[in-house]
């Protein structure tokens, strides 16, 4: 591992403060810090709840029914790669091997910060700095591109979803255009410029894709380059996705089929089911 790919990590951290929030059409607001991420407790609480009426309420004929499933969930696939189902939103994703995809303030992400990021002090910074950045309102997963495969305890990116239930952001040429312009701009990604706009339909998801190349300085004066792409899609006409992937953009070979694959994995399910 080189030398300066470990300054531009350096820099990659400090800058996911803000380039974590840059996500367009949202305003970037100061996070209070949270002194740990643990469980939820109204979550539990209202969980709890949830499952007493459930068993009051019970019946033979309630048996025919599946419950309706709220909230979010991450699966485990045979193959190696992470399901991440959002049954709030009513869309799913598929990451590859070698991304770490973990949902904020839950039991999955302190465990990944205890087990991998005892080994993977990069992994450990980042995440660190992700919980403390973190935004109930928006947040629904961070991922952090591992990629064992290139090299072992680095990060080469990281990725941010997040989920707008009241979003009217529409899927378009003239949205496009001026999501570039939001990207490029002095309070957006510092120094992004875009090389690459486009509008994509697969299936029953329609989407919008920006990636752009933009290069800061680490510690030393030395320049930093990196790659970031953003992806929007409508899960429901009153509601959006917003994913940002920024990684090494000398690894954007490596990395950017991965992110390609991502794409091609979304899926819109039923909400709830």
């Amino acid at each position: 591992m080189n030398r300066c790919l470990h300054q531009t990590f350096s820099v990659l951290v400090i800058l996911l403060a803000i380039t974590a929030c840059v996500l367009p059409g949202q305003t970037a607001q100061p996070q209070a810090i949270q002194p740990t991420a643990g469980i939820d407790s109204k979550a539990i609480a209202t969980a709890v709840a949830g499952t007493a009426q459930a068993a009051a309420t019970q019946t033979a004929s309630a048996d025919l029914f599946a419950p309706s499933q709220t909230g979010t969930a991450t699966e485990q696939l045979s193959d190696g790669t992470t399901k991440y189902i959002d049954y709030d939103g009513g869309f799913e994703i598929i990451y590859p091997v070698g991304w770490l995809a973990v949902r904020p303030n839950s039991e999955e992400f302190d465990a990944a910060l205890k087990k991998q990021g005892a080994a993977n002090a990069m992994l450990y910074d980042q995440m660190i700095l992700d919980q403390s950045n973190y935004d109930p309102s928006f947040d629904r997963l961070f991922c952090y591109i591992v990629r064992p495969d290139i090299e072992k305890n680095i990060i080469f990116g990281f990725s941010k979803l997040a989920w707008g239930p009241a979003d009217g952001l529409s899927i378009d040429s003239v949205t496009m255009g001026e999501l570039v312009k939001e990207l490029e701009a002095p309070d957006g990604i510092p120094g992004f410029r875009a090389d690459t706009a486009q509008l994509h339909e697969d299936g029953n998801v329609k989407m919008i894709e920006i990636g752009g190349h933009w290069t800061t300085n680490d510690d030393q004066g030395n320049p930093a380059s990196f790659y970031s792409v953003g992806l929007f899609f409508k899960p429901s006409s009153d509601s959006t996705t917003r994913l940002l992937f920024t990684f090494v953009n000398n690894y954007r070979a490596q990395i950017s089929p991965d992110v390609k694959s991502i794409m091609a994995s979304i899926k819109l399910i039923e909400p709830g089911q």
